[in-house]
């Protein structure tokens, strides 16, 4: 029997819990489950959903940041009348912020997809109310399972399940791709992402590998926050041509495989998605102990793991990891594949439909 869901993005940008949605949709179809999306304005999540053929809606979230409350109010209206139309057998929260929409859904179960690190116990969790409603919490990783227990969810509800990362065919060779060694980086622009702390890795690395290059590419800014943009622009500029500045790019999975290896120097990465997405096309992994990257990325097989904020140890992994880049390929794509999408999406049709008997 063909399960109706209709999934709820928070942001109308592809990020890596909009791609996710994205990437598991004809592979879900193949499970049987027929899913339409709601994003919070016209984007390219929405252009995207449209060339798969899937139907798509606008629903306002509200941004995370505080009084986006209030915007999702003003959407429950339209939630219940969406509801209303579609009839879905399950609604498909995809991340903390559209939660604050499930009222207006009911009676109709969800399953809420946690992507991010909770912090905090949000308020909708003390209702008894919400978890009648909310039988199934899928998470990204083992370490957004373990926040979210923190934070009250009740243990019973929570289900590992990864993001779907697959390889892809890589990009015509980019001018960068020179023969120098080459970091790559991909990802937004703003503090979390640790972009200075790979600066200053670079500035010292520098000094030990010759023609050494840093390729950062950068990915579509959420909320943009031009006093760090503006340091980071800076630290670029006084390392010269050793930086490379690119992007958003369309698709940066077809650059991996260009790089000797990526780096992921974020203080805070729930699942880390570009760095599966280097595993699989064979390329190392220098990452960061701030979630769920240390469960995949295995040091000395398939990249090194350090510690957040500190850019001495960032370089001293990164020039361990470049010296045995081609011997650490088989490595990667082995621990990359159990993010493969034909092994995710049994997975997640299985908490779809897990949330629809309850």
């Amino acid at each position: 029997m063909t399960l109706r869901v209709l999934a709820v993005a928070q942001a109308a940008e592809p990020g890596g819990a909009e791609l996710a949605i994205l990437r598991l949709v004809p592979a879900l179809a193949a499970e049987d489950i027929e899913v339409d999306v709601a994003v919070p304005a016209e984007g390219g999540v929405a252009e995207a959903a449209r060339d798969l053929g899937v139907a798509v809606h606008e629903l306002p979230v509200g941004p995370l940041r505080r009084g986006g409350w209030v915007t999702a109010l003003r959407a429950r209206p339209r939630a219940r009348a969406l509801a209303a139309h579609s009839r879905p057998d399950v609604v498909w929260l995809n991340g903390i912020v559209p939660q604050r929409l499930a009222p207006a859904f009911a009676p109709t179960p969800v399953l809420l997809h946690l992507r991010d690190l909770v912090t905090h116990r949000p308020l909708q969790w003390r209702r008894a109310s919400f978890w009648r409603q909310v039988r199934v919490v899928a998470c990204d990783s083992d370490a957004v399972a373990a926040a979210a227990a923190a934070a009250g969810a009740p243990r019973e509800r929570l289900r590992t399940v990864f993001l779907p990362v697959d390889a892809v065919e890589p990009a015509p060779r980019p001018a960068w791709a020179d023969g120098s060694p080459v970091i790559g980086f991909v990802g937004r622009i703003e503090p979390r992402k640790g972009v200075l702390d790979l600066l200053a890795a670079t500035r010292t690395l520098a000094e030990r590998v010759p023609r050494l290059r840093l390729v950062i590419v950068r990915g579509a800014e959420v909320a943009p926050e031009p006093g760090y943009e503006r340091r980071v622009r800076n630290a670029i500029a006084s390392l010269g041509d050793r930086v490379v500045l690119i992007g958003p790019v369309d698709d940066a999975r077809r650059l991996m495989s260009w790089f000797d290896v990526l780096s992921v120097p974020s203080l805070a990465e729930p699942f880390g998605t570009v760095a599966a997405e280097a595993l699989a096309a064979g390329t190392p992994a220098v990452v960061t102990d701030s979630g769920g990257m240390p469960e995949y990325v295995t040091p000395g097989r398939s990249g090194e793991v350090v510690l957040p904020g500190d850019p001495d140890q960032l370089a001293d992994a990164l020039e361990r990891v470049l010296e045995r880049a081609p011997a650490m390929a088989d490595g990667a794509r082995a621990d990359a594949a159990r993010f493969a999408t034909v092994r995710v999406a049994p997975a997640m049709a299985a908490l779809l439909r897990e949330s629809a008997e309850r």
